[in-house]
């Protein structure tokens, strides 16, 4: 049972930092990214690039990929969010829908359609922790996403930039009349965006594989952390992605038939009772 756990609390983590992601921007800018995943897999790609065909060292590869990654966010931002800025949503959303279909076709045109196997960053012997054996990739899974979660919320809650994040998130209008520049949150947002994506990328590809399919299954669970933790939550995003990761594994484990089905369904329970997730609230519209 610990097994299992440890695992789901893994697949759990990776959730919740995709998820995470994904409503830092649309928290911020009110935008939800379509193109997260794939603009994650980008960099991805480049860390491979990097350290299988260019011999860089992988501290080295990873740090470059990460800058790489905030320069394709902040431009991504720039180039094709801002101008829409302001307009309908089914607008913005047809957007990143585009850019997601535009970087995926980006990987099959540099990288093609084939399967490749992530390079080995952290060793290949399982972990023995007090007899809980553990692969290593898993174990610095774990320890990525909650450094990089506890970095985020200390960010968020501690720094001036961060009450300036929180403020544009409550009220966009109201923090531009108090002198707040949302041009330069925008852009943080969507570089610290793209940071957490493409860390989780590398992740993902470090346990199963890296292909043009890596991060469709698991944006599309992410959506679902963020539905259970309540959208526009952060503790709710890493919460929703926990529990799932839990449920998941164990569902794997029991009743392996249903181990894709039973996660949602718990999800789908906990929406009827509580729709706005479980540390969602209830938004208040001031007219």
């Amino acid at each position: 049972m610990i097994q299992l756990l440890a695992g789901g609390i893994s697949a759990g983590s990776l959730y919740a930092l995709v998820a995470l992601g994904l409503m830092l921007t649309y928290r911020s800018t009110g935008v939800l990214n379509f193109a997260h995943g794939e603009m994650a897999l980008v960099s991805t790609f480049v860390t491979f690039t990097l350290i299988k065909t260019l011999h860089v060292p992988a501290p080295l590869a990873i740090v470059i990929a990460l800058f790489f990654s905030v320069v394709v966010g902040i431009l991504v931002e720039r180039i094709f969010i801002r101008p829409v800025h302001g307009k309908e949503e089914l607008y913005i959303l047809a957007v990143t829908i585009g850019l997601n279909t535009a970087f995926n076709s980006l990987v099959l045109i540099i990288w093609g359609a084939d399967t490749l196997k992530f390079p080995v960053v952290f060793g290949e012997t399982p972990m023995d922790l007090g007899g809980l054996l553990i692969s290593r990739n898993h174990f610095w899974l774990i320890v990525v996403s909650v450094v990089s979660m506890a970095v985020l919320f200390a960010f968020m809650k501690y720094t001036t930039f961060g009450t300036a994040m929180r403020a544009v998130a409550t009220d966009s209008k109201a923090a531009e009349l108090l002198g707040i520049d949302l041009t330069k949150v925008f852009r943080v947002t969507w570089a610290a965006s793209a940071i957490l994506g493409t860390l989780a990328g590398m992740m993902i590809a470090s346990v199963v594989f890296l292909n043009l399919a890596t991060m469709e299954n698991v944006l599309m669970k992410a959506f679902a952390v963020a539905l259970l933790g309540g959208f526009g939550s952060l503790p709710g995003a890493v919460l929703g992605g926990l529990l799932l990761g839990v449920v998941e594994n164990l569902t794997g484990a029991y009743l392996t038939d249903f181990k894709d089905v039973v996660p949602f369904l718990v999800i789908v329970v906990v929406l009827l009772i509580k729709p706005t997730g479980l540390l969602g609230g209830k938004a208040i519209e001031k007219v």
